[in-house]
């Protein structure tokens, strides 16, 4: 399913950036420097795949091309997904004082996985459609944590815990399409749409499916690889 909707926004967009590359003025010289903001879709794969659900989350990128013609770049990358989240209802034996007095609330649980890479990026820097693969390096965190939420108390004001975390270190190879929007003379703004197929070691991560057994309390576990597709769409903006 995610790669289909990726597959159908790459052709609208690349339909909609032809037609609009005529009304652009055309660049005399590349960008140097870049900066990106993505939507990720991820879909875990093997025994990942079958223990989670499909994460959803934010990234972004740094790109600083290192040859005048901007095919080359260095490329810095992070991005944070969440992969599942549990409720389960908590009754303490003594009201927290931090409620308000108020014994009713829940657990709530959180599964998540940030990750940081560099690399480098092979790229067209100029013209209305700008091709791109890369290939990036780094690192991976998964963490589990647990919130407890009552009536009446602002979210964040309540006792937190982390129940599992684990780093491991993971590389990345992918890419995409940059479709450009607008030009002027403070530099370029592209829709970029993008692909990549992660890499990692065996790691330690909770099951989307089961909750802590308390705050504190441990969480239903797997260590395995953790390899994801993931599809990504979002702006990138080049300044002059």
């Amino acid at each position: 399913m995610l790669a289909r909707l990726a597959l159908l926004a790459a052709v609208a967009a690349v339909l909609a950036a032809q037609e609009i590359d005529d009304q652009l003025p055309t660049a005399r010289l590349p960008e140097r420097l870049a900066f990106g903001l993505h939507a990720i879709g991820t879909r875990p794969l093997g025994d990942f795949g079958r223990a989670v659900t499909d994460a959803w989350g934010l990234g972004g990128e740094v790109r600083f091309a290192v040859d005048r013609t901007g095919w080359l770049a260095v490329r810095i990358d992070g991005g944070y997904n969440a992969y599942g989240r549990n409720r389960r209802p908590f009754t303490p034996a003594v009201p927290f004082d931090a409620f308000g007095g108020v014994n009713a609330s829940q657990l709530v649980s959180d599964n998540t996985m940030a990750t940081l890479m560099l690399g480098a990026e092979l790229a067209v820097p100029t013209g209305a459609i700008r091709p791109y693969v890369n290939a990036m390096a780094g690192g991976s965190y998964f963490q589990t944590s647990t919130r407890v939420e009552a009536p009446g108390l602002p979210r964040g004001d309540g006792v937190t815990a982390t129940n599992l975390e684990d780093w491991v270190g993971s590389g990345a190879v992918g890419g995409g399409l940059r479709l450009a929007l607008a030009r002027n003379r403070t530099g370029t703004t592209l829709l970029d749409l993008g692909a990549r197929r992660w890499f990692t070691g065996p790691t330690r991560y909770a099951t989307a499916a089961a909750p802590p057994s308390g705050i504190t309390g441990s969480v239903p576990s797997l260590r395995t690889r953790t390899d994801a597709w993931a599809f990504t769409l979002g702006f990138s903006f080049a300044p002059r």
